[in-house]
């Protein structure tokens, strides 16, 4: 596999534009409440399940996501999980910086399809923000850097099959904590559209969003 493609200074913009872009699209979905991102729903349903908060749902399966990259590329990598931990830190505190600007622009009191729309558009900035900085390949989220690997080791470069699989086993799990529940707590519009878009978003955003700046695999990334 061939390794990197692009200069270290583009692909650093790769990084903190996808790093806001993911943050601010995040918070757009979590703002307007059309339904949690599948991660958060899955997140809820443990939250009610277990009586564990939601951020530390989430740190815990971001953890889950590093050990399961080290399995899928079959090979210790230190910087997987070091760069995994930072991302992750970085990401939460941008979310929460975002969720009091748009609180601020008054995202909430729109009316319901314009809440609606402004959903969908965080869909589709979370999708181009995963496409960019999955190409700069310098840092990501655990469960994108998952789906990266799935994408190019299981699924011949196909972002559509890597995503459904992924997201696959959450809903899964999701659905089981629902029937152990006999209730479904975190499931709206929103996630529906995810499941079924973020995918082929993430496809569409790497022939149109930054065409120059190609997939940079490192010597690591045995895919």
């Amino acid at each position: 596999m061939n390794q990197s493609h692009n200069s270290m200074r583009l692909r650093l913009f790769a990084l903190f534009a996808g790093l806001f872009i993911d943050a601010y699209g995040n918070s757009l979905t979590i703002m307007t409440n059309n339904g949690n991102g599948i991660w958060t729903a899955v997140a809820v349903e443990f939250n009610q399940l277990f009586n564990i908060t939601i951020p530390v749902t989430l740190f815990m399966f971001g953890i889950a996501n590093i050990i399961l990259n080290q399995f899928l590329v079959g090979h210790f990598d230190w910087w997987r999980i070091v760069s995994g931990v930072i991302y992750m830190l970085f990401f939460s505190y941008f979310i929460d910086m975002f969720n009091r600007l748009n609180l601020a622009l008054g995202i909430t009191r729109v009316n319901e399809w314009l809440s609606l729309l402004i959903s969908v558009l965080g869909i589709i900035l979370i999708g181009i923000a995963i496409s960019v900085y999955q190409r700069a390949n310098i840092l990501m989220h655990p469960n994108d850097d998952t789906t990266n690997i799935l994408r190019f080791k299981y699924f011949k470069g196909s972002a559509i099959k890597a995503q459904f699989a992924d997201m696959g086993i959450i809903a899964i799990i999701i659905a089981i904590c629902s029937i152990i529940l006999r209730r479904v707590d975190a499931i709206g519009i929103i996630t529906v559209v995810g499941f079924f878009l973020l995918g082929p978003v993430i496809q569409v955003a790497d022939r149109i969003i930054l065409p120059n700046l190609k997939h940079n695999f490192s010597k690591n990334d045995q895919v």
